[in-house]
């Protein structure tokens, strides 16, 4: 917990050229939406392999395939962190929403995620709350006993409201990490007590992100106002094309960096000529 709460921001993609010079270390998540196991193995090996030394953390953010159910029993609570964890490839924490399509009751949830984490029980896990897209929030009861589980050091809050930090963060208490998920109110997140964030835009435009950050520790607000407006014009861009956001992002790094990241995977929306 304390390596975790001591570095902000959080990404998912690798470090541009650009951004190499610093000295901060970033920590990464890693999310597989459409990957099957094999892609998303290889991809987090190959990811770990670039950059074994600037990582502090990996959180792995698992997704399943609604069309393939017996992968929600046998793979997940198995296969999956059995093979992920025990071939040590480097993975540190978990970062899981809850089980999507069909609503469960609270208990169920807390007994899925618990049986995630206890394939792989000497990782660390963060709760994802997401409503907006898993259709399932986090309430205060759910949260309260997932904090039975030893292995729970906080959560990524995704939820629009910067309330929700707020609560979590005083119903856990020190001990626990609340990561601020919207990129689009990153200062106002940290400012009500976030200790990190995990976006999905930071590739993009880190530079930018770090030293939102700086700004946010040095309490100059006017400046860190005046950035965020900045980052959100720039997320409010990327998402009016008719491709998915990554897919944009991917262009712009291939555009900045001179990465070569190919496109998305399907049903996500590629880029057209327009969108260039």
């Amino acid at each position: 917990r304390d390596a975790v709460r001591k570095r902000t921001p959080c990404r998912r993609l690798p470090i541009p050229a650009s951004a190499q010079s610093s000295t901060r270390k970033v920590q990464t998540v890693f999310s597989s939406l459409h990957f099957p196991p094999r892609h998303r193995f290889g991809m987090i090996q190959s990811f770990i392999s670039i950059y074994p030394s600037r990582l502090d953390i990996a959180c792995l953010c698992i997704h399943y395939n609604l069309f393939i159910p017996e992968i929600l029993s046998e793979r997940i609570g198995h296969n999956i962190f059995h093979n992920l964890f025990t071939r040590r490839i480097g993975v540190d924490a978990i970062a899981a929403i809850p089980p999507i399509y069909f609503r469960l009751p609270e208990y169920a949830i807390a007994q899925y995620w618990n049986d995630i984490s206890a394939a792989a029980p000497n990782t660390d896990f963060v709760i994802y709350n997401i409503p907006q897209l898993a259709g399932v929030a986090l309430t205060q009861g759910l949260f309260a006993e997932m904090r039975k589980n030893p292995n729970v050091i906080g959560v990524k809050n995704s939820s629009m409201p910067v309330q929700d930090i707020q609560m979590f963060k005083q119903a856990a208490g020190a001990d626990y990490v609340i990561f601020n998920g919207p990129d689009e109110q990153f200062i106002s997140g940290r400012v009500i007590g976030a200790e990190g964030a995990i976006g999905g835009t930071y590739g993009a435009m880190p530079e930018l992100y770090l030293k939102l950050d700086e700004f946010v520790k040095a309490c100059d607000m006017e400046h860190a106002r005046e950035l965020q407006y900045a980052c959100d014009e720039i997320i409010y861009k990327m998402c009016s094309a008719h491709g998915n956001m990554y897919a944009v992002i991917k262009a712009i790094l291939k555009i900045n960096e001179g990465l070569e990241l190919g496109g998305v995977r399907e049903p996500l929306p590629a880029l057209v000529e327009d969108d260039m």
